[in-house]
């Protein structure tokens, strides 16, 4: 099953491929609702994937996307590499061990985020229709425990940040007048972070750039996004919220939010802001 797998995530990228090739040009955007959805076969039979970013076969950071029916039960299995999940909508359930114990597990609402360390034995299921985001450096692997190899076991706890209950910073700098809870990794440093920013109703992120790809999922409200060197607000995308946005390296981007919006900043560290000069 796990061949089949496999044989399923490479599908889903090669397909996704066409929606990045424009990268070059401008960010690939995604919007709520019209992702291209491919179902999953092997392991993955009964959910529907989408490629949002990366490659989970090959090196470097990814973020795929999974619609999860109600009653979907993915059992005790673990991967090599710390494994990073946002809920978009609906309620996942995450328990840790070696058999599902439904009385110890947790529910993660819409927004929640939890991170699991590799190795880590755990299960998620569903009551509801729900879609989750996972993001990781790839290869990633699922290992089922129990299967031949499956002996790994991490000593860390899942990391647990649910909707709501982030631990906000006041921003600095270009972040001036934002929120900033970190949920993984170090921006500052190499490797692969997540950061969530909290934009009040008003901001407005000048056009600037980065040298690396960023990636970006709208939590809550509505992002508004712009290309170019000056601001023109006539000629703006709207993010709602479940939305993600890839923008390439060193392209010139502006964003804005007429309403608090809640919005997840992951890339490569360390991170880099580069205001365009008019």
């Amino acid at each position: 099953m796990r061949a089949a797998a496999a044989q399923l995530f490479a599908i889903v990228f090669a397909a996704a491929a066409t929606g990045f090739a424009l990268a070059s040009n401008g960010p690939a955007i995604v919007i709520s609702g019209q992702e291209r959805w491919i179902a999953g076969t092997g392991l993955m039979k009964g959910t529907q994937v989408a490629a949002l970013a990366g490659n989970l076969t090959q090196p470097g950071l990814f973020i795929l996307r999974m619609k999860m029916p109600a009653g979907t039960k993915y059992g005790p299995h673990y991967h090599y590499d710390t494994e990073n999940l946002t809920v978009i909508s609906g309620t996942l359930w995450v328990g840790v061990g070696n058999n599902i114990d439904k009385s110890t597990m947790t529910a993660l609402p819409a927004g929640s985020f939890v991170q699991v360390p590799a190795g880590l034995h755990h299960y998620v299921t569903t009551n509801a229709m729900t879609v989750i985001d996972v993001t990781a450096v790839g290869p990633q692997k699922m290992i089922l425990v129990g299967k031949p190899g499956g002996s790994v076991s991490a000593s860390a706890a899942p990391k647990i940040v649910m909707s709501g209950h982030e631990h906000w910073t006041a921003g600095t700098g270009v972040m001036k007048g934002n929120q900033v809870a970190v949920l993984a990794g170090n921006p500052a440093k190499p490797g692969l972070f997540i950061v969530r920013v909290k934009l009040p109703a008003g901001t407005v992120f000048r056009p600037h750039y980065h040298i690396q790809t960023e990636d970006l999922t709208v939590v809550s409200g509505t992002l508004w996004s712009g290309l170019g060197d000056r601001v023109n607000a006539a000629n703006m995308t709207a993010l709602p919220a479940g939305s993600f946005m890839s923008i390439p390296a060193m392209l010139h981007h502006y964003v804005m939010a007429k309403g608090p919006t809640v919005i997840e900043l992951t890339a490569m560290g360390p991170l880099s802001v580069i205001e365009v000069k008019p």
